[in-house]
Formats: structure tokens, C-alpha cells, sequence
């Protein structure tokens, strides 16, 4: 079998001893997959999960989850550097995020705009296996899910520290829809996007609704999840602009979206810097609380 591209470098250290690595034959479909191959590894280092797609002998993607020790993840909120890293491959191009979650995992569509594969029945049900959620079918290509639209961030969903650059913030009415906040974190050049509990309370677990301990919450003090952090594409240009995408469906449904520009859109910024009233290092109570992880 043949690798057109391969998943990059896994940051664990020493050997992985792999405690499942089977084939999936995939049902006919439209993107022409024809099998699934899933790896996880056991042992001492970081815990590795692996998916990828093929198309006869052809791979065209993959998805890779890191969970444990990353070497960069000084630079996310947090004392210490255990988190995730994940990256999503198609046909020679990758997407690396990281976060400082390390049990449930919910995708954005921007992560999965171009990893259709990922939808397949046979992956969504792998990846389900390893808590790793995909986001609403109503995701429009390269944008975050919203059903009824994007609006400057309130300052109620921020903490006071840092300014969320640019926030957009997606609201709607469905809990199977994803809803939260998008912005940019100047610092670094990264896009931080973070998930709101669709049952509106804080210190949940997976489920949103579950009662959970300390580190365990899945939704923190405030009712988000630890946030995703990603490059800003090197193709937005120096000055990326936080916008919107608009449309109606063929019931006249208008739908808007938070979405990145280029800096080389017309109509510049329309999402203001805004800092929020939360404190920061504030944790959920019982066992060890996170408190930081939560941060932004």
C-alpha cells in the first residue's frame, strides 16, 4: 500500500506500542473511499489515535490525535504541557490545532471543510469511539456551524483577560448546532475557537447536562469547553479580517457565519476587539479543578 503523504512527525517520545491497528472496508459513497485504517497506541508516552482514508492504494486523508505531553503547549492557558494536538490531512495539506482538552473533543467545521471523509458512517462511528465529536451537518464549507447568525461578542462570554480580537460570536437555537465564539489571538498569529455548552451551564460534562469534578468538566466555569487553538492561515495576510458569510436556504432561512477573510477583502474589520467581565484561573470545584484550562 501505497502513502501519498504522510501524518507528520508524532511528538511522543520513544517507542509506541500499538494497541489496535485494523482495516475498515467503506461502503460505496461518493468520495470514492474505499477502506479505513485506525491505529491506537498504548504504553508510557502519549496516547495516539489514527485514521486514514484510502482510495484503492491512494490515502487521501487522515486524521491524527495526540493526547498527553505536547512539546508547544506552554503556549496555551495551563501550568504544564499535557493537552492534545490534533491534525487533519487531505491530499497533501494539513491543519494543526491544539487544546488543552484531553478526554471529549468536539471538531469544528473549519477544521473538517475539506476531511468529507471524516462524515462517512464508518469514520464518524470510529472517531465516536474515541469521543471525538463531529460538528452539525449544517456546516457551511470552511466556516463554523450557525443556524440563526454571527454577532459581536458579548462581554459576558469573555474573560477580562486577554482582549478577544475581532470576536465573533455564533448563537443558536438548537443543542445539536454548534455555538461559541471565534477570534484572533494577535500575539501568536492563532485562531481561538471555543465551543458554549447548547444547555447554557457551566462545569457540565460531555453531555452538557451530566454533573462532573474538577478537571473532568467538559464545559468549564462558564459554560465553555477548553478552547482550540490554530494558525491563522498564511494566506489571510498579515491583517486577517474576523467577517461574516450570509445566505438563505430554499425555505428563505437566513443563516450567517463567522468566517475569516483575507486582507485583501473589501470592508475590513466589522467585529471589534472586546474584553470580557470573567475572571481568569477559575476552575470547576471538586477533585483537581482545571482552574486556567478554561481560560479564553
Amino acid at each position: 500500500m501505497t502513502r501519498v503523504f504522510a501524518a507528520g512527525a508524532l511528538l511522543v517520545a520513544g517507542c509506541i506500542d500499538t494497541s489496535e491497528d485494523r482495516t475498515i472496508e467503506a461502503a460505496p459513497n461518493d468520495l470514492g473511499v474505499t477502506m479505513l485504517s485506525i491505529t491506537r497506541s498504548a504504553g508510557d508516552g502519549p496516547r495516539v489515535f489514527e485514521l486514514h482514508a484510502f482510495a484503492g492504494h491512494e490515502e487521501v486523508g487522515f486524521l491524527q490525535l495526540t493526547t498527553g505531553a505536547i512539546a508547544d503547549l506552554s503556549q496555551l492557558p495551563g501550568s504544564d504541557n499535557l493537552g492534545s494536538e490534533l491534525v487533519i490531512g487531505t491530499r497533501g495539506t494539513q491543519q494543526r490545532s491544539l487544546s488543552r482538552e484531553k478526554q471529549h473533543f468536539t471538531l469544528t467545521s473549519r477544521m473538517v471543510a475539506d476531511a468529507t471523509f471524516l462524515r462517512l458512517a464508518e469514520a464518524t462511528k470510529a472517531l465516536a469511539q474515541e469521543h471525538i465529536a463531529m460538528p452539525a451537518v449544517s456546516a457551511m464549507p470552511n466556516e463554523s456551524a450557525y443556524y440563526y447568525g454571527a454577532r459581536s461578542c458579548g462581554v459576558n462570554r469573555l474573560l477580562t483577560t486577554p482582549v478577544a480580537q475581532q470576536c465573533c460570536e455564533q448563537i443558536g437555537d438548537d443543542p445539536e448546532q454548534w455555538t461559541g465564539t471565534v477570534f484572533f489571538r494577535s500575539s501568536d498569529n492563532l485562531m481561538v475557537v471555543r465551543q458554549h455548552n447548547p444547555y447554557a451551564w457551566g462545569c457540565k460534562a460531555e453531555d452538557g447536562l451530566s454533573d462532573c469534578d474538577g478537571a473532568a468538566c467538559t464545559y468549564g466555569p462558564f459554560g465553555f469547553a477548553r478552547a482550540w487553538f490554530m494558525p491563522i492561515p498564511t494566506n489571510y495576510g498579515p491583517y486577517p479580517h474576523m467577517g461574516r458569510n450570509e445566505s438563505y436556504d430554499e425555505n428563505a432561512t437566513y443563516t450567517s457565519v463567522c468566517a475569516a477573510w483575507s486582507d485583501e477583502n473589501e470592508g475590513g474589520n466589522i467585529y471589534p476587539d472586546v474584553a470580557g467581565s470573567n475572571p481568569v484561573g477559575v476552575g470547576c470545584p471538586g477533585g483537581q479543578d482545571g482552574a486556567g484550562e478554561y481560560d479564553y
